[in-house]
Formats: structure tokens, C-alpha cells, sequence
């Protein structure tokens, strides 16, 4: 779908206005939670709000999902109900009396999918929004959201500390619950590479801005790592490059003619993304600034050794000790990325050579590296498992009975 200038003045001066801030308490005794969020889109928001109904469904919660993907003009790209749970989710735009709302949407989505639903119901329930912001200072349209949403959970402490400087609303840091599904066993040989062929990967998509997600960085990381090994090779893993076609040419144009990096720009199934994680030789995720990296923490809890930018969301849960986290320096981000256009705050850029030698060392010593990997992984899922979607609604349900009892 494309937005106007003249939708997006209304959608931020507007729309926004006609939201009315919820002023239900939190129930003490919450039993249901509504989501709604992309469940059948292949990205970060859409694998969010389904992780959310997966862990809340494991925690005895009653859930019911909304799905907004074809609300916006997406089309789907996801079988939904399809996820490792076969017990059913109601599918209930209605609230239960005992209920809260997670929405899995960033502010700019925020407006449209709030008044299709019925404003009245919003102002009757209490709303939970997953904002995911990966700068440290926030846009004036997601300050203005702020006002009609009673909490925010976020994924990293990252996210908390760009948002606690515009609200004493409490923001509570729930990491997404990762889980490694079914991965498929074919990959290698679908991209054409041997068994022996060392694989550097990368995964991100183009809707989720290609400036951000800097995989220049990890094609000149691993040019100079990897100029004169030819079983080396690099995957680059992307998706929508067709909605992007000027983030495309310039990614293409960047790789040239090198024989061992391969750009893949497809949609595939979580089972073929966890398929080119669990076949890599090493992750790599040179990033400019994540609100917390899935990709990463999946290549994590698959034991696959890290090479990632120590900045930003992903810290919170990558080992200092046994992942190759490489240092960086902060610059202005001032982008005119089509995607997260965006004045102000500032992101990292990671250091190339450290990148560069972290991947020599890994090929050198890969038992070494494995080693290293199975520490990490151990490392983040005792931190997952330290801050869950159960502990996140304890804590809110804790600030709701204070301020029933100031009352």
C-alpha cells in the first residue's frame, strides 16, 4: 500500500487525536489477553506478535489474535494458525472482561487498526503496546502515541531507555521468546555449496530498512576476511527487495561480480531461515542499531557462532565473553532511508577490520568457535528465560494494584 503525504498529515494530526487514552486498570485476576499485530506477514513485527501468542498460550493465558496484515494492504505470506501449538486461538475481536491487549504495532500502524476495531472498545480495555524502536531518541509521532496506550512492553533495555525519556508510563522489557523451531536440512545444496564450504550469514529484510541493517558492512567485513579462500562464502539472506528496488540496486551494485557472496532476496519459510542459520559457519549482523535482533538471538540458541556490532538491543543477551561483539563508533542518524526516515539521535558504525579478523579467527579455530558458542548459547537462554511475557505482566499487574490503592 502507498501512503500519501496527505494520509500520512492525517494519520499523524488526525487520527491520532480521535484515540481516546484508556483509563482501565490492569485486572487483577487477567485471564484473557487479546494480540493483534501482522500474524501472516514474514518480518520482525508479524514473528513478534506470533512469539507473544505462542508464549502466552505455554503460560495457561486464554488468547485471541487479531490479524491486521491485509488492514494495511499487505498480503499475507504466512499460514497462521501454523505455529508449534495445535490448541486453537479465538479468533475474537471482542475483549473479555477480564482482559488486556497487546498490540504488536508500531505508531505509525497504530491509528488505522485502533478506530477499524471501535474506538469504544479501545477505551474500555486495557491497551499493552510492543513498540520496538531501535534509535535512542523517538520521532514526534510515537511521542504523541505515548498518550493512548496504558503500558509498553519493549524487547531490550535498549528500546526502555530511549522511551522512559518521554514517559512515566511504565515500560517493561520483555525480550521476545525465541524458540528454534524445525529447521530444513537442504540448504546447502539448494544454494549450490558443498559440506566443506565455510558460510558467513546474514538475514534481514529490506522493508525493515536496509540502512539500518548495514549489509555493506558485513560485505566488506568479509571481502577482507575472505579474498583468498575460495570455500569461503557469504549468504546474504533478504526479503522485499522488490517493494525497494532502489536499497536493491545499490546492495547489487555494492557486491559486483564476487563470485562467493550470494544474495538471496526471496521469501522463505521460518523452517528455510533456521535451515541457513543452523548450516552457517557464523552468523553475522553488522548492524547499525537493533530494538533487540531476532535473528541473532535465533542463530544464538542454535549454537552458531556470533560475529554482531556490541550496540543496541542485541547486548542484552549476547555473552561479552563468547560471542565477537565488535566495537564501533557513533555517528548522526540522520538517514534518508525510505523506510526510517528519521532526523536526530545517532547509531553505531561498527569497525570493519575487528569485524574482518573475528571471521578469520573463527574459521581458523571453528572447534574453538563452537565451543565459544555453546557458552553463548547457555548465556542467552538463561536471560530469556529471566524475562518472559509472565513476568512482564507481574510487574504491571504490581503497578495496577499501587495505584488502585492511591486511589
Amino acid at each position: 500500500m502507498i501512503l500519501t503525504p496527505v494520509y500520512r498529515w492525517l494519520r499523524r494530526h488526525l487520527l491520532q487525536r480521535l484515540i481516546p487514552s484508556s483509563k482501565k486498570p490492569l485486572p487483577l485476576e487477567l485471564r484473557h489477553v487479546q494480540i493483534v499485530g501482522y500474524f501472516t506477514l514474514i518480518a520482525g513485527v508479524g514473528e513478534s506478535a506470533r512469539l507473544c501468542a505462542s508464549a502466552l498460550l505455554d503460560y495457561g493465558f486464554e488468547v485471541s489474535c487479531i490479524d491486521v496484515t491485509s488492514w494495511s494492504g499487505k498480503r499475507p505470506e504466512y499460514a497462521w494458525p501454523g505455529n508449534s501449538t495445535s490448541r486453537p486461538v479465538d479468533s475474537s475481536p471482542t475483549p473479555h472482561a477480564e482482559s488486556a491487549r497487546i498490540l504488536h504495532l508500531n505508531p505509525p500502524m497504530l491509528p488505522p487498526v485502533i478506530i477499524r476495531m471501535g474506538l469504544r472498545s479501545y477505551g474500555l480495555t486495557f491497551n499493552i503496546a510492543y513498540w520496538a524502536w531501535e534509535l535512542d531518541t523517538l520521532p514526534a509521532e510515537w511521542i504523541q502515541a505515548i498518550r493512548y496506550v496504558n503500558a509498553i512492553f519493549v524487547p531490550s533495555t535498549f528500546t526502555a531507555k530511549a522511551l522512559m525519556k518521554y514517559t512515566t508510563k511504565p515500560v517493561v522489557v520483555v525480550p521476545h521468546p525465541v524458540r528454534p523451531g524445525p529447521a530444513s536440512k537442504d540448504i546447502r545444496s539448494r544454494l549450490g555449496l558443498s559440506a566443506n564450504s565455510f558460510i558467513v550469514a546474514t538475514i534481514f529484510s529490506f522493508g525493515s530498512s536496509a540502512e539500518r541493517k548495514n549489509p555493506q558492512a558485513s560485505v566488506e567485513a568479509f571481502r577482507r576476511a575472505f579474498s583468498q579462500v575460495k570455500e569461503a562464502y557469504l549468504v546474504i539472506k533478504a526479503s522485499h527487495g522488490v517493494d525497494h528496488q532502489t536499497d536493491l540496486a545499490q546492495l547489487v551494485s555494492y557486491i559486483g561480480s564476487t563470485p562467493n557472496i550470494l544474495l538471496v532476496d526471496e521469501i522463505w519459510s521460518s523452517e528455510e531461515i533456521s535451515g541457513l542459520i543452523s548450516d552457517a559457519d557464523v552468523y553475522i549482523s553488522l548492524h547499525r542499531s537493533e530494538g533487540f535482533g531476532l535473528t541473532i538471538a535465533e542463530a544464538l540458541l542454535r549454537a552458531t557462532p556470533i560475529v554482531a556490532t556490541n550496540w543496541s538491543g542485541n547486548t542484552d543477551f549476547c555473552c561479552p565473553h563468547s560471542t565477537s561483539l565488535i566495537g564501533y563508533k557513533l555517528v548522526a542518524a540522520d538517514t534518508k532511508d525510505s523506510v526510517s526516515a528519521f532526523h536526530g539521535g545517532q547509531w553505531a558504525e561498527p569497525d570493519i577490520d575487528e569485524a574482518a579478523h573475528a571471521l578469520q579467527v573463527i574459521f581458523e579455530d571453528n572447534d574453538r568457535a563452537r565451543k565459544r558458542a555453546e557458552h553463548a548459547k547457555t548465556y542467552a537462554e538463561n536471560y530469556f528465560g529471566g524475562h518472559t511475557y509472565r513476568d512482564g505482566l507481574r510487574q504491571l499487574r504490581e503497578v495496577s494494584s499501587r495505584l488502585n490503592v492511591s486511589r
